[in-house]
């Protein structure tokens, strides 16, 4: 008669907290970066809602920017805006442990910091350019 495996007991909802056999800030880490794409959800809810605003004529779309420019709206923009910031850190972070090595010239691996470096380069550049078309494109 064989033996039957004993079915640990997780609990489906706090197995990231409460399991002593996880790491814990491991799994906390990766819990929280999840979660931001609530905010990026909501974030393009609002685009959306502001695209139809737009459709709808300028007095739809003059109540969605009043709406937009109100203090609760102002401090869920920011709020949506650090989770979205916290969001794109965390996956730059993680970017070369999901991507193909690369190699240079002579052979050798790119290091996974000079990846890292490239992506938030990459985003400070397009953060500057876009800043840029926004001063100059609207008077």
């Amino acid at each position: 008669m064989a033996r039957r495996p004993y079915p640990q007991e997780v609990d489906r909802f706090k197995w990231w907290i409460a399991d002593p056999h996880f790491n814990r800030p491991f799994y906390l880490d990766y819990m929280a970066r999840e979660s931001t794409c609530i905010f990026i959800a909501l974030y393009a809810i609002l685009f959306v809602w502001g695209l139809g605003a737009l459709a709808s004529g300028p007095e739809a779309y003059a109540g969605f920017i009043g709406a937009m420019q109100s203090t609760g709206g102002v401090i869920l923009q920011l709020v949506i805006l650090a989770f979205a910031v916290y969001h794109t850190v965390t996956w730059f972070i993680l970017a070369p442990q999901g991507m193909k090595p690369m190699r240079m010239k002579d052979g050798k691996r790119v290091p996974a910091g000079r990846v890292v470096q490239a992506l938030f380069a990459m985003w400070a550049g397009a953060t500057v350019v876009t800043l840029l078309l926004v001063w100059v494109l609207i008077p």
